[in-house]
């Protein structure tokens, strides 16, 4: 339920001048929960399992003639609007290609959003050598049940489908639910990770 995302980003729009997208965000909810599930930010290096101190996110990028994964390097370490700015940049010099090599190595996880272009859900396949790539589909206004304090009632929420593809050499399916389930979290209560 992204509704709460949309009313923060809002309030920001208005307090600073540079516009935080609902991708940026993202791109921050992630950093935070592979700072706190280092488990997932790993990749295999022939038999070798490797976890990885840096979290360096990568973000596909369209292009004229296909797809470009720049790489937003540290992004746990940035602030939200820090963040922001540098994933800007990334995708501006992506699309004028005029990426640096580096700009695009050494990723250890992907956001790939194809929400802007009304996808409603998707699965992603994995840039290797990561072990995990994160699928972000459109946000859709939606008639939901909500409760609040013991009543039930419905209300048009916005919502949004997400898909994680996960190596389950490296990966289980409780780890990767684990993740999900507090990406979900920090997207629904948006503050906090904000705080």
């Amino acid at each position: 339920d992204m509704s709460e995302v949309i009313r923060l980003l809002k309030r920001f729009s208005q307090d600073t001048e540079n516009k935080i997208s609902i991708n940026d965000f993202l791109i921050f909810v992630v950093a935070k929960v592979l700072s706190e599930q280092p488990n997932i930010n790993c990749s295999l290096a022939g038999e070798e399992i490797i976890y990885h101190r840096d979290i360096n996110i990568g973000i596909a990028v369209s292009i004229e003639k296909g797809l470009i994964v720049p790489v937003l390097k540290n992004a746990n370490k940035k602030s939200l609007p820090i963040l922001s700015e540098e994933t800007k940049n990334l995708i501006k010099l992506a699309r004028e290609r005029k990426l640096m090599p580096d700009d695009y190595q050494g990723g250890t996880f992907t956001v790939s959003n194809l929400g802007m272009y009304g996808i409603e859900s998707f699965t992603a396949i994995i840039n290797p050598p990561e072990a995990a790539i994160l699928a972000v589909g459109e946000i859709k206004k939606i008639p939901a049940v909500i409760e609040e304090e013991g009543v039930e009632k419905i209300e048009i929420r916005s919502l949004m489908k997400m898909t994680l593809s996960a190596d389950h050499r490296l990966i289980d399916g409780v780890t990767a639910a684990n993740f999900l389930k507090q990406v979900k979290y920090y997207l629904e209560f948006p503050e906090q990770p904000v705080i």
